[in-house]
Formats: C-alpha cells, structure tokens, sequence
C-alpha cells in the first residue's frame, strides 16, 4: 500500500491542523498537544480552538471551527469524551478527514464510558472522519517534524517503527536515553481505537521506506483475521518484533480492559505470531536487543555459534548462556583448529569458545575472528573483548568491522566496560553489526535472530485446507452435524463422532494391544483466534504438566513436523517408542476437520493410542455449534488456507495449455524470470516505471501474501523447456472492503494467445467469491491492447489530465 493510498495518509502529512480542547494551562492534556506542536516543523499549520481562550501564547485561539480559514485536514480533539461526538461531527461537515481523539478527564462507570465510546465511533462514521482513539496518545514522525501526542519531547530519528497499545509505556521510553544507538522512523499509540488501528498502522509501516523493523507492544487483538492479515504481510517484508503482555488469566482481563482487545490463549497467541513470522519476546528490554541484532542484513544458516574472547570469564558465561537457550556452541573443523594453531599461544585450548588470552594484539583476535568466520560449521561468530592496556577497543573494533565486512555470515559483538568501550559500540552500531554490553545479552541476541529465522520460515508455509492424499467427505460430516444440531444436541454421539471421524479417514478403534501409549490431540476454541489444533501427552498429564504443542490450522507436513520436533514432544515419542509418521497423518486430518468444519466447536481426542506402526483413537468428544453464515469460506479461522479452487487448466487460442493458480511463496524465483524478460514497455505499463527486477522485499511482499486481503493468480507452463510463469495478475482490496483494485502482465512472447484476457476472468471470479463489488485499475493512454481488452470485458473507462485511464467494473 503506497503513502498515498494508506488511510492514514490525512494523518501523516496533514493540509492544517486544529487542536480542540487547546490550553495554556500547565499539566492539562490540551497544553501538552500544544507544547509538541510549537517546536514542530507543522507548528505553522496549527489551528487552537477553545471557546475559553482568544490566545495561548503568542498565537489566536478560536471559539470553534468555523472561524478557522485556513485548511484543516487534521483535528486533535483533547477534550473530554463526552464532547467529542459532536466536535467529530463539525469536522464532518467542515470536509476534515481525520482525527485523534485523545479523551481528557477521569475514567466514568463502564457502562458509560463504553457509550461514549459507541457514540465517537458512531459520529465517525456518520462524518465520514477516520479516528485514531479514543484515548489514543497519538503518534510521532521524528523525520517529518511531526508530534501530535501530549509529551512534548524531542524523539530521536531512526529506522525503528513503534506501536504501543500503552500510553504510559509509550511515554517512558520516550523519556530514555537511546545514546544514538536507537531512533525512531514512527511511533504510534492508537489506545482504544476502534476504527484505525494495528492493521492499517501496520500496513503503512510494512510500505514506509525509512521503517527498517517493527517494533510492537500488544496487549489485545480486535480482529485476529486483519490482525493475521497485516502482520504477515509486514513480516515478510521486514522483522516485525513483538511483546506481547497480559499471558496469565488475571493480567489477561487487565489488558483487555486496558485495550478494548482479547488477548484469548497465550499459547494460541503465541503460536499466531510464529506462524506470522513474528519474533516475540519477553520484556521492552529483549525487544531492543532484538531489533539490535536483527540490524544486520546478513542472517545466519542455523543455531551454531563461535565465541572468541580474551576473557575467560566472558566464555563462561557465554557458554552457561548458550546451554540454557539452545544455542550450540559448536565444535571447530580441523582445518580451523590448524589455523587457529597459527596465531594463538601454545597453551591456548583448542576448541570453541576461543580463548586468545588476556593479553592479546588485534593481529591474534582478528585472526581467531576470521578462522572461525570461514569455518563451515560455524552460522555466526561472537567477538567479545575485555578492556585491557594491551589493545586498544577502537582500533580493533575497526579492524573488527573490516573482518565483518568480507564475511558472509553475521558477526556480534560485545566489547565490555563503558568509558572505554562506548565508542567502540558507536562505531559497530554505525556499521550496521549488532553490539552488546554483556556476553549473555550477546548470546541471547543470537538466539533472537534465529528464532527470527526460523519463524520466517513457518511464515512461507500456505497450506490447502485439505491436505492428506485421501480426500475427506467433508459434506457427509456437515450432514452428520447439521442432523445433531437439528435435534438440539450440542455434543455429538458416540456414533456421531465415529460417522465424522471416518468421514476424514481417522480410525476409531475403542480396545487395542496394551503396548501403545497415549497421546492427546485436540482443536480448541480461542476466544481471539479461533480453531486452535494442540498436541499433548495423555492419559491426564497434560493437565497435570500444562505442556501442549500448539499451532494454528491449517497445517501442512513441514508445519506438523514443527510441533513434533518442540523438545518434550521429541523426547515423549522416543521414549515411548512411538511412530512420528501416524500422529503426523492424524494431525493433518484434524487440521482438515478444523478447517472444513466451521459447526466443530471442539475436538477433544482424549485417547490417541500409538505404538511403533499406528495410530488409532481410541476416545473422542466432539461438541458443535451452529454455523454463522458468511459468503466468505473459511472466515471462522485466523489464517486464510490457500486457495485450491482456483487452480484450473485452461486451453488457449494457439492450443497450448497453462495452469491458472493462487501464487505461493515458492514462485518468487518464477516471478523475477518473468519481470527479467519483459521488455521495457511492458514493464514500464505494469509498474508504470522502468524497473530491470523486484527488490527481494517488493518481491517478497508479491509472492508471501494473505489470500483473504488480495489474490495474485499467476499462469504456468513450459517455456524454452522449463517450468515458467507466464502471466500475472493481482487485486488488492481497498479500505472500504467493497473495492479492489488490479494490475496484469503477460509475458511478451505470450502477447495475442487469449492468456490476459483469460487471467483477468479468473480474477473477476475471484473477487466476486471474496464479496467483493467492484473492481478498479489504472492504465496508461498509450497502453492500446490493454484498453482494448478492458472494453471487451466490460470495464467503464474515464480519462485523467496526468495520461491515466481509470477502469472500473462492477463485478
């Protein structure tokens, strides 16, 4: 989503801006609006009205609105609730778009204050004025010049997007000193937002060009749908960090009071943000350190890490800090304990971590750092460096950052001490290599970004919501359902449940051999996220042990085997003697049970009896519930399944024959082939610019998309003797969820065989089982065969003053 096209574009560079609720009154919300705006590089466009002042300061202050001449795009309304409905409404009329509604004053009974609340969302609406609050603390654009929260401080520019659900917690770091390590492209607080929040912030964040990585701070999510959507589509574009607060039942109802949110499962919360792509961790602090690890471009391969240090003690506790996350420290090849040999003293041990002695030059540490860096066992090396007479910290950090630089794998730092070691850290933070005050915060940074990696991987997996080689009778089970809840049953028979078991191919067998053991599957309702499909030890332990594996429907092999290698289910199924190869089979068919059955409210197989061949149930309970009618499949889930209805065989007009489908992450390669060989033309009418291939982010963010938010079809066949992509076309919806808007390209050689024409009626087709009621695009006057198949195909043409065709259909 570009600038332009993001609903918080009246937001983020605003015509004018009035300030209602505008004081002069120290430690009153509207002064701090004010005092963040006067330093501003906006503060000319600000606009106070307050019927109580005609000036604060130097500058007028308006009774209301109305006598404002100047444009105004963007209202901040600081007054209490109660009034802001019918502020809202006078910006309506005004042609305002936009407005952060701040809410001053005390907290009124609950069920006031949530009328309050219906009425400013109401007043919104009915305004046609898009809102950020109530009790939004704002945001900040440190590189435009813009704050409109009530915390008149100077925030500190940098790469770092930051979205708090906490105003307090927002307002503290502000208040911290960043020692230029830290700064900020975009902070937004949204507070109880109940029409702009994280999805579209999100949105904007993933497409802003100074936001290298995402930093969120979550306590409750509205719409795990959108949610999911957004956050994905942010995180295969740049890390996406998260903390994620409120994980106990007592601290879980705070959040939600706090943020108007559910927060649902923390495990099942948890489970969503890996399979975003998410990396999630524990405290602000860790978020930090994170995203200071993640700096580095270049990521590592696997969890296999190289100490080098000329401390012993920093060893020590690098390694106790490695065994507790997981992290192998792992051993050296010969070929490296050869080099190694070379430049280290005769009493240095051979093997990892690397001791270079306390009284090491830089020629002995920068060798131990670039045997260890070209050793193939190695994924990353971790230089730390005690302070000493006999080195100097800047000069070897600049040698250090020259090893760094010639390497293909990341390379942490941790040079100790302050007075010494500052400059060192400056110098590393401006190269770009993640640097740490201590050894164990260094380790942990490690284990950050391979968690990272690892998520990024669950992030590509878009499985079918019917997976398994034997298709399920997925109507025969909805009959089975649609007869109990006929019958006013909301817990299945014992037959019932057999009937839809083995309508998914899942054998329920009640008495077997006593050599099997027992595991426990089951699909969950999540308040937040729906079906959640978890894997734990039966026969009673897991409610004893509270250890599930857990993951979000569908699933595939690769995601399956995911919750099978967490470390207490590989040590339960060896130890138990138990085959991985019938639990994985069982879990995909849940999935498909979780996925095609939106009536399944839970799925409780209490006895899963394995032995070294099978897998059979042996106990079952299946409680329903009444669907709720929706023309979009799978809306009951969090993360839309690929599409498979969409794959199709189509003949063209020359009788060769391609295959229309859904893209999937695996057709990035695919799709640069096909923009490398369009010509300049067809390129410069696809992406109206002369691009020679998609940037990996841009192409990323084309491949590694939410089905439920756009569709990308793409066309394959055989090209030259090799598998290709032949065409491709996209629709994106737009923010009122009713429109969405395409683009098409076909490759050259492919140009007059039916395949655009083709592409864009399977597009239509999409859309319309989506919802979607319109359908809209630009292309360029000169783009003649495209504007002819556009009239062909029904679309309405309109001619802008920039040589810019707008089409439209309804659909």
């Amino acid at each position: 989503m570009t600038f332009d096209r993001t609903p918080l574009r009246s937001f983020l560079n605003p015509s004018g801006i009035a300030v209602f609720g505008a004081s002069p009154v120290r430690g009153t919300l509207g002064h701090g609006v004010a005092q963040s705006l006067a330093g501003g590089d906006f503060h000319r466009r600000v606009h106070f009205i307050n019927p109580k002042y005609t000036h604060i300061g130097e500058q007028p202050c308006f009774a209301a609105l109305a006598q404002v001449q100047a444009p105004i795009s963007l209202a901040l309304i600081a007054t209490p609730l109660a009034a802001a409905p019918d502020i809202i409404e006078a910006c309506g009329l005004r042609g305002v778009g936009a407005a952060v509604v701040y809410a001053s004053g005390p907290r009124e009974s609950s069920a006031h204050d949530a009328e309050n609340l219906r009425l400013v969302h109401a007043a919104g609406a009915r305004a046609g004025v898009r809102l950020l609050g109530p009790r939004a603390m704002g945001f900040v654009l440190p590189h435009a010049g813009l704050n409109v929260t009530p915390i008149p401080k100077a925030v500190p520019r940098g790469n770092l997007g930051f979205v708090s659900h906490s105003n307090s917690l927002c307002a503290s770091i502000f208040d911290w000193s960043h020692n230029n390590e830290f700064g900020f492209s975009a902070v937004f607080c949204p507070g109880e937002s109940l029409d702009l929040e994280l999805p579209e912030i999100l949105d904007y964040l993933a497409t802003d060009v100074r936001t290298e990585t995402i930093l969120l701070y979550l306590e409750g999510i509205r719409d795990a749908r959108r949610f999911m959507s957004a956050v994905r589509a942010a995180a295969s574009v740049k890390p996406v960090i998260a903390v994620k607060a409120g994980n106990q039942a007592y601290s879980a109802r705070l959040a939600g009071a706090h943020s108007g949110g559910g927060s649902g499962d923390d495990g099942a919360f948890d489970a969503a943000l890996r399979r975003a792509g998410v990396l999630r961790v524990k405290s602000i602090g860790d978020m930090f350190s994170a995203a200071r690890a993640l700096a580095n471009p270049c990521k590592p391969r696997g969890n296999r890490l190289a100490v080098v240090s000329n401390g012993g003690g920093s060893l020590v506790i690098a390694a106790d800090c490695a065994a507790t996350l997981g992290i192998d420290l792992c051993a050296l090849s010969p070929a490296t304990i050869e080099r190694l040999n070379g430049v280290l003293p005769a009493s240095s041990a051979n093997g990892n971590p690397v001791d270079v002695q306390f009284d090491t030059g830089p020629e002995r540490f920068v060798g131990a750092l670039s045997a260890c860096l070209d050793d193939p066992e190695v994924d990353a090396v971790l230089a730390v460096l005690s302070p000493n007479t006999f080195v100097d910290p800047g000069a070897l950090a600049h040698a250090t950052i020259d090893v760094a630089r010639q390497a293909d794998k990341p390379l942490l730092t941790c040079w100790l001490g302050e007075i010494d070691a500052s400059p060192a850290r400056a110098a590393f933070a401006q190269a770009r290599i993640p640097t740490f005050r201590g050894a164990d915060s260094a380790v942990a940074g490690f284990s950050f970004v391979v968690n990272w990696v690892r998520n990024q991987a669950l992030l590509q997996e878009t499985p079918p919501a019917l997976w398994s080689y034997q298709e399920p009778d997925s109507a025969l089970a909805r009959s089975v359902i649609a007869q109990a809840l006929a019958d006013g049953r909301d817990t299945l028979t014992a037959a019932q449940a057999g009937a839809v078991l083995a309508a998914f191919h899942i054998p329920l067998v009640p008495t077997l051999a006593p050599s099997a053991r027992t595991l426990r599957v089951a699909i969950r309702p999540d308040a937040v996220f729906g079906p959640v499909i978890a894997l734990s030890e039966g026969g009673g332990a897991d409610a004893v042990y509270g250890i599930h594996s857990i993951a979000l429907p569908p699933l595939n092999p690769r995601l399956v085997q995911e919750m099978l290698d967490e470390t207490h289910m590989v040590r339960l199924l060896v130890i138990g003697g138990m085959a991985p190869g019938p639990v994985r089979d069982i879990l995909l068919r849940v999935s498909e049970m979780a996925s095609e059955l939106a009536c399944l409210r839970s799925l409780d197989i209490r006895s899963l009896r394995v032995d070294a061949e099978t897998a059979v149930v042996q106990d079952v309970v299946i409680k329903i519930r009444p669907a709720v009618a929706d023309r979009v499949n799978y809306q009951h889930m969090a993360i839309c399944p690929y599409p498979t209805q969409f794959t199709n065989d189509w003949t063209l007009k020359d009788g060769s024959v391609c295959t229309i489908r859904a893209i999937r992450p695996e057709d990035a390669a695919a799709l640069q082939g096909l923009v490398r060989q369009l010509s300049l033309k067809s390129k410069y009418f696809r992406f109206f610019n002369m691009v020679n291939e998609l940037p990996q982010k841009l192409l990323a963010r084309y491949t590694q998309i939410d089905y439920a938010r756009e569709m990308t079809l793409v066309a394959t066949g055989c090209r030259d003797g090799a598998h290709a992509i032949l065409g491709e076309a996209n629709y994106s919806i737009l923010a009122d969820g009713k429109t969405c808007e395409f683009a098409l390209v076909v490759a050259d050689h492919m140009a007059g065989k039916g395949l655009g024409a083709r592409l864009m009626r399977c597009l239509m087709d999409a859309a319309r089982q989506q919802g979607l009621a319109t359908m809209q695009g630009e292309v360029m006057d000169d783009n003649e065969a495209m504007l002819a198949m556009m009239e062909r195909l029904d679309f309405d043409a309109r001619l802008t003053d920039d040589g810019v065709v707008e089409v439209s259909r309804h659909l």
